[in-house]
Parts: C-alpha cells; sequence; structure tokens
C-alpha cells in the first residue's frame, strides 16, 4: 500500500459491508490493515436487512460476526452501528473500535437511530459522519443531538442528553480519532494542524449566550461562517473559497451531474408537487 506523500491524505483500506463481502475478505483486509498501521473502514449493522442477511448465512449479527472474525479493534471504523445490541456495543467497546454516528442517513435510508448515548457512557470513541448525506456541519452536530433527545431523552426526561460538549467534541476532536488521526487535527492546540473555522457571533440568534457549544449545536450553521483556515492557509472567506472560481466549477460540473443522472434511468417515486393532480 503506497502512500499518498500527503500530511493531509492518509491512506485506508475499506469493505462495503458483509452484505458486499466474505467473511474471509473482510478478514484478511482488516487484518492487513492492522499489520500495516492503517484504518480499516465498514458499513455494520446500518439496517434491518444487512442484520437479517448476517443471520440467515452466519448466525449472528453483523458485529457479532466482526468480532468472531477478529476486524474489530483501534484500528477499525465501523459506520452506522445503527442496530448494535448491548452486547455488540460491549464488543465495541472491548476491542477500542471507533464508531461513525449517522444520525441522518438514519433517518434516511435506515430504520433506527444509533444508541450514541450509550456508545458514549460505555467508552465507545465515536464521532459524526454523513455517509453522503449533508454536508452542512452545524446542521450535522443539529441532527445527531436531536437524534439522541426524541428516541432517548424524551423517553426517560434527560433534557442534557449528554451535554453540547459531548456533541461538539464528536464533530471535532472525537471524530478525527474516530478517523483514525489521532491527534493530527481536532482541536486547536500545539502540534495539531491548524484548522479552524471564524464565526460571526454577533447575530440576535447567537446573543445572549450561556453556553456556547450548545449554541454551536442550535443556532449556528454554515451562514455564519466568515473564514475557514486549513493548515494556517485560509482558503474559504464569507462563503467564497480562495483559489478557485466557485461559480466557474458549478457551471461546468452541474450539467456533468445531471446528465449522469439522466443516462442513469432513475425513476422518482416521489414526484416534485406539481406533477400531481
Amino acid at each position: 500500500v503506497a502512500s499518498t506523500g500527503s500530511s493531509r491524505i492518509t491512506t485506508s483500506l475499506t469493505c462495503g459491508s458483509g452484505q458486499s463481502a466474505s467473511k474471509e475478505l473482510i478478514g484478511e483486509l482488516a487484518s492487513v490493515a492492522g499489520e500495516l498501521g492503517l484504518l480499516f473502514q465498514i458499513h455494520a449493522s446500518e439496517h434491518t436487512p444487512e442484520v437479517e442477511r448476517a443471520l440467515d448465512r452466519y448466525g449472528r449479527r453483523p458485529i457479532e460476526l466482526l468480532y468472531d472474525i477478529g476486524a474489530l479493534g483501534t484500528h477499525t471504523l465501523v459506520a452506522h452501528a445503527t442496530l448494535a445490541t448491548s452486547d455488540e456495543i460491549g464488543m465495541l467497546a472491548d476491542t477500542g473500535t471507533r464508531v461513525s454516528y449517522n444520525p441522518v442517513a438514519s433517518a434516511w435510508k435506515g430504520n433506527g437511530v444509533a444508541q450514541a448515548l450509550e456508545f458514549a457512557s460505555r467508552g465507545v470513541e465515536f464521532g459524526l459522519g454523513t455517509d453522503a448525506t449533508r454536508m452542512d456541519g452545524f446542521r450535522l452536530i443539529d441532527a445527531a443531538e436531536t437524534a439522541q433527545r426524541l428516541t432517548t431523552g424524551l423517553r426517560i426526561d434527560d433534557w442534557v442528553v449528554g451535554h453540547g460538549q459531548l456533541w461538539v467534541n464528536a464533530a471535532t476532536v472525537k471524530g478525527s480519532i474516530a478517523a483514525g488521526l489521532g491527534s493530527a487535527t481536532g482541536a486547536i492546540e500545539s502540534g495539531r494542524h491548524a484548522d479552524f473555522l471564524i464565526l460571526d457571533t454577533t447575530g440576535p440568534e447567537c446573543r445572549p449566550s450561556w453556553d456556547f457549544t450548545w449554541d454551536l449545536v442550535r443556532s449556528y450553521d454554515r451562514s455564519h461562517l466568515q473564514a475557514v483556515y486549513i493548515d494556517g492557509d485560509q482558503i474559504l472567506v464569507d462563503g467564497r473559497p480562495i483559489g478557485w472560481d466557485l461559480d466557474v466549477f458549478l457551471d461546468e460540473s452541474e450539467p456533468a451531474a445531471k446528465d449522469v443522472i439522466r443516462r442513469a434511468n432513475l425513476a422518482l417515486v416521489n414526484p416534485a408537487w406539481t406533477d400531481r393532480p
């Protein structure tokens, strides 16, 4: 496995899920990743069809199977773990396996919400992920907390649901750990990459501020971004990138994207409201 030669791009090995690969292949990829010190990524316990297929084929649930074949460990990132049982969460904790908690993906194409609060209480490191469903980080943090509040907090009168700091950490420093980046990024500290945002905190929705972490969860979105810095270099100001033309990119890429969808011959299950009788 060759290095990328970039300090910002890291190599990992990945496998879609137990639905698309044999347990032998999954076990071998996880083993090679561990030997090479690489991150191994796999989707597991995302939805009911996956769980049922694992039980039918192996007599084990997805995360149980990963445990049996030695695919779990500190070098493994499990995407989703939405339908993980208490025993499976114990397996994740015991092996130091990390989880990508994808709340919007669960809402769009799943049938449950991952037990992120139990992950936290049992020492399972997790970060926030999208599975290509939401590209606004602030809205993702909001969705992560809201999903836990609706599925767990309201039922037991827990109005804190981990506190704002838990969800901010999941989007930053804990996300870095889960993604195998360790102490490379995720916080503004000596020795880490100088990656940070500058936010407009002057709006009425942000004042007065009683707890900034809760403000980040509930009040901020991408419209508050004033600037983005990567490795100390400014790459975005007031929503516009530096060094390349966003308008030209959109003008060139949008027709190509539409053409790909057109040629895919997809059927709209939910037509536009203007097409309805």
